[in-house]
């Protein structure tokens, strides 16, 4: 399991001030459904103001010319700029959706075919009326030669009030795509001979895949406050042509009424000065607008661009594709609802998605009448740009604060792993391996519980290493105490060997010899670890061969310990070595002491030497009953053995080896013990540095 330490903890939990931002991006949700609340609210509070402010200008909500309600009128639209007359669509792209359509139910009644349709958009600028027909017919029929027949050829009649109140009809045809000519006929019994052309009315005819487009310039004194317009459909192949009109069958009787914007609505909602990104439409009881202003487009904020900050709101378009930037009448759910008498509100999107809109509608009555409709229209693009500056600020700020805090969390994390961890270095350079206090703890001087673990550390290894010095001069004590008492008593025991004594009593005497001698034997050890403790700082050291050494000594073993084989293996070079050679030789009698002692003689005891660049190695190894797990560390200490001694042989006290640990930590270097890989016996390995402390070199 991988180590998780304080500064990783530390930083996982600041992980959780990111919940900061969190809370914050939901609180502003919180205030975006406050400001759609809102701007719903100020939206209907203008609707309705302007709809009390104008309920006692009921006149402006009637058109001038509309003295025939059964007749249904044709919305004139305020362009804002000229139309060129060429027969094409591309100057009317804002208005196509607004076209209204006609279409008759008449049937030749010699033979079925498709009948006749057509699209028409009316619109004016400056001292024209621009009128744009897009017919369907499945063969176009021209005039033929110079004569004129709007029953033999396809033809587009105007109808409008002369100024003396009577009915005129205006014949436009052509004898092929391109320019036509207007007509005035005053006898329709003879068309070829009762034609005047009419010069200042212009038209372009062009053929397209589902019939043609007829675009027509006429001057607005010329046409007043009425138009009508019919189409006559001649078929290749069929004998009567058939007609379709904007007043059905009794356009005869009555042109259309033209419907327009009014001025003075125009002139009273354009001085009230609404915000801009806000519009205002006025449409009359039936859904005509009459008059408009403002526009949904407005400034949008640009702030540094983030991608995060997209990412989780986009910033709010300040293109879309609005459907009703052109739009002759309203017909929406709000609208409806206002038109029946009931204020209402609606939000939607622009036709690309790109923008929601909200719009109120309120109706416009004067008296008990319902003349019309206000509505107001804006975007939230508003409420947008703040909500994304709100949640960038949000957002930059906590990353801030969540930056800097972790910053601070990492440096005190740091500081707290960098004190434990001097705290944990020095607890374990201030005590070695065998247990013996070689170092201290300094105090901290802080007041927090580090500080206070560090204090408490240095207060218990002062006294560890008090007792351990109590421990380590017992020996030296036991020794001094010792031979007193022991020399009292050998002496009685000698002065007893010189009385008579019967049988049983020399058996006695022969037993507190024994005891006698063996603690002697205890104490002369427990003395020899004290001299070799004392004479750490006195002691010499000279060059000399190790492996020399080595041969001298296994020599001597191999007489001293005949019941027991000694394999020698040692480097064929001579290995010089800077240290005390008495000291050595009684490192090695400590090992081969111990090995003799767990070897059995069916097996030779091995001693090699070997080295490598830094120190020399010299291991023993014994092949017998292996060391408890737990002893493998321990065995080099005072008063240690695995060896217990029985009636009649020595008492081991675990001097030995702690001898040889002493000795070998005079000369800077090592000493361990393990058992053999196969479990077979016990290895014991010395290691004395090539170059010792005193080397002069």
């Amino acid at each position: 399991m991988p180590k998780i330490t304080i500064r990783i903890k530390l930083a996982m939990l600041s992980i959780a001030m990111l919940s900061i931002p969190y809370v914050g991006f939901q609180y502003l949700r919180e205030t975006e459904r406050y400001l759609q609340s809102s701007l719903e609210d100020s939206l209907s509070a203008v609707s309705g103001a302007l709809a009390v402010s104008l309920q006692n200008q009921s006149a402006l909500f009637r058109n001038s010319s509309d003295n025939a309600l059964s007749r249904d009128p044709i919305f004139s639209h305020p362009l804002n700029y000229p139309i060129h007359i060429d027969g094409y669509v591309d100057d009317w792209e804002g208005y196509l959706q607004w076209a209204d359509h006609f279409e008759s139910s008449g049937r030749s009644t010699l033979e079925q075919r498709k009948p006749p349709a057509f699209d028409l958009i009316v619109g004016e600028h400056e001292q024209y009326l621009n009128v744009l027909i897009l017919a369907s017919d499945e063969s176009s029929v021209y005039q033929k030669g110079g004569s004129f027949d709007p029953q033999a050829a396809d033809t587009v009649e105007l109808t409008i009030y002369k100024n003396d109140g009577l009915i005129k009809s205006i014949f436009l045809g052509t004898a092929g795509p391109g320019p036509i000519t207007a007509y005035d006929i005053s006898e329709n019994w003879d068309f070829s001979t009762t034609r005047n052309p009419i010069a200042n009315v212009f038209g372009e005819w062009r053929e397209t895949l589902a019939g043609y487009t007829v675009e027509i310039r006429i001057p607005l004194d010329l046409v007043g406050n009425a138009l009508g317009i019919s189409i006559y459909d001649k078929d290749v192949g069929f004998s009567e042509s058939l007609k379709v009109s904007t007043m059905g069958e009794q356009i005869a009787a009555r042109p259309n009424p033209l419907l327009r914007t009014s001025a003075m609505l125009q002139q009273t909602i354009q001085k009230i000065g609404f915000k801009k990104g806000r519009r205002v439409w006025v449409i009359n009881r039936t859904g005509q607008v009459l008059a408009s202003t403002g526009t949904l487009v407005s400034e949008t904020k640009r702030g540094a661009i983030n991608f995060i900050h997209t990412w989780i709101l986009p910033i709010a378009s300040g293109t879309f594709e609005d459907e009703l930037r052109s739009a002759s009448r309203l017909r929406s759910a709000e609208v409806l609802l206002a038109l029946s008498g009931q204020a209402s509100t609606r939000w939607r999107s622009s036709a690309d998605e790109r923008a929601v809109i909200v719009s109120a509608a309120h109706p416009v009555r004067s008296g008990n009448e319902l003349v019309g409709a206000i509505v107001v229209e804006e975007t939230t693009n508003s409420i947008q740009t703040v909500q994304r500056d709100a949640m960038a600020a949000l957002f930059n700020k906590s990353i801030g604060v969540f930056a800097g805090v972790s910053l601070i969390l990492l440096i005190f994390a740091s500081r707290l792993s960098i004190r434990i961890a001097r705290l944990r270095d020095q607890s374990e350079r201030a005590i070695d391996q065998h247990g013996r206090v070689v170092g201290s703890i300094s105090r901290s001087s802080a007041s927090d519980e580090i500080g206070d673990l560090t204090r408490s550390y240095s207060a218990m290894l002062v006294r560890l290493k008090d007792y351990n010095a109590y421990l380590e001069s017992m020996a030296s004590k036991l020794t001094h105490e010792l031979r007193t008492p022991l020399t009292v008593v050998s002496s009685s025991l000698q002065n007893l060997d010189s009385t008579t004594l019967n049988l049983d009593q020399e058996k006695f005497l022969d037993r507190a010899r024994e005891g006698i001698d063996r603690l002697h034997n205890l104490v002369s050890r427990l003395s020899e670890a004290s001299r070799i403790e004392q004479a750490v700082s006195n002691v010499e050291f000279e060059w000399f061969d190790l492996a020399a050494l080595i041969r001298g000594s296994v020599d001597g073993y191999k007489n001293a310990y005949i019941d027991n084989r000694f394999e020698l293996n040692l480097p064929s070079v001579p290995c010089e070595v800077l240290a005390s050679d008495d000291l050595v030789a009684q490192l090695l009698d400590k090992l081969i002491d111990n090995a003799v002692g767990f070897s059995t003689v069916e097996k030779a005891i091995e001693v090699r030497l070997s080295s490598n660049d830094d120190e020399y190695l010299i291991e023993v190894k014994n092949y017998g009953r292996q060391l408890p797990e737990a002893m493998q560390n321990e065995l080099f200490n005072s008063m240690v053995s695995v060896r217990s001694g029985g009636h009649g042989g020595d008492l081991h006290l675990g001097l030995g080896l702690h001898i040889a640990r002493l000795i070998a930590e005079i000369h800077q270097g090592r000493i361990a013990a393990k058992n053999l890989d196969d479990g077979s016996g016990v290895s014991f390995t010395a290691s004395l540095p090539r170059r010792g402390r005193h080397d002069p070199r």
